[in-house]
C-alpha cells in the first residue's frame, strides 16, 4: 500500500465528526489496513493521541486488535494527562502577565486548546507555549518569567535570538514545557502578512482567565505560512498531516 493512501485514510478518520457517513467507510477499509505502517505515519505526524477519541466516537475500536487499541488508549491517555499540566501552565502565565498589565496572545497549540477547537483536548500533542507580547513589554515579560522561577536556555545568548521571531525559550524546572515569547508572529520573509499590532487589534478572549487568542483569520494565516516555513517555503509540499488537521478545523470552526 502506498504511503498516500494511509495519508487518505487517516484523513479519512480525522474527518469522521463532521462527516459522520464515512465512519463506515472506515470501519470498513480499517481491517485491511497495514496498521503498523499506519501507526507509523500517525506517530511521526503527531497524530498519534488523536486517533483514539476519534476511534471511539464512531465505534471504529471494536475493528482493531486489542493490543493496537490498548497502544492508542494509552498514547492518548499520556497526551491528555501531560496537555492538562500544559493548560494549567498557560493559566499561570496569562495570570502573571495580567497582573502586571502586559497584554499577551497564546498562539498554535496553547491558543487552539484555550478556545477548545479540538472536541477532545487530548487529541493535541504540544511541545512548548508559544505567547506574543507587544516589543515595548519585552523585558518586563522577561522580568516576570524570571521572577516565576523560568530561566533562558543554557547557552542561549540574547544575540543569537536578536532578529529572531522569538526569544530564547524559557524553562521552568517544576513546570510541563518551556515558554517562547514572540516578537512576531510568523518568520522573517512572511512577517509583513500578520504585523503584531493587528494581532493584537484584533484579537479574542479564550476561556475564563483572561487569556487572548488570535482572531480566527489570523490563526489560519499563522498556521498557513509556518507550514510553509517548515516545507520551505513551497506551498505545493506536503507538511503535516497534524498541520492540515488543525487548519481543517480552523476552517470549520471559522
Amino acid at each position: 500500500m502506498k504511503k498516500a493512501d494511509i495519508f487518505l485514510f487517516l484523513g479519512k478518520c480525522l474527518s469522521m465528526d463532521d462527516h459522520p457517513g464515512i465512519a463506515e467507510l472506515v470501519r470498513q477499509e480499517i481491517v485491511s489496513m497495514p496498521l503498523k505502517e499506519l501507526l507509523e505515519v500517525a506517530i511521526s505526524h503527531s497524530l498519534l493521541p488523536a486517533l483514539y477519541p476519534v476511534f471511539e466516537r464512531h465505534q471504529v475500536l471494536p475493528e482493531l486488535p486489542e493490543g493496537i487499541t490498548s497502544l492508542l488508549r494509552e498514547a492518548h491517555a499520556r497526551n491528555a494527562e501531560k496537555n492538562a499540566g500544559i493548560m494549567g501552565q498557560v493559566r499561570r502565565v496569562a495570570q502573571a502577565f495580567q497582573q502586571v498589565g502586559i497584554p499577551a496572545v497564546f498562539l498554535k497549540g496553547a491558543g487552539y486548546l484555550l478556545q477548545g477547537l479540538y472536541k477532545d483536548a487530548g487529541e493535541r500533542v504540544m511541545t512548548d507555549i508559544d505567547v506574543l507580547v507587544r516589543g515595548e513589554d519585552e523585558e518586563k515579560v522577561q522580568e516576570v518569567l524570571r521572577g516565576r522561577g523560568y530561566m533562558a536556555r543554557a547557552g542561549a545568548a540574547e544575540g543569537d535570538y536578536g532578529d529572531h521571531r522569538h526569544l530564547p525559550p524559557f524553562y521552568h524546572p517544576g513546570e510541563v514545557v518551556p515558554v517562547e515569547v514572540h516578537r512576531s508572529p510568523l518568520h522573517g520573509d512572511f512577517a509583513g502578512h500578520l504585523p503584531p499590532q493587528d494581532a493584537f487589534r484584533q484579537r479574542m478572549q479564550a476561556g475564563d482567565h483572561g487569556a487572548s487568542v488570535l482572531s480566527l483569520q489570523h490563526q489560519q494565516l499563522l498556521h498557513f505560512f509556518h507550514e510553509i516555513h517548515h516545507t520551505r517555503g513551497k506551498p505545493g509540499t506536503l507538511g503535516t498531516l497534524r498541520g492540515m488537521y488543525d487548519f481543517y478545523l480552523l476552517s470549520r470552526k471559522r
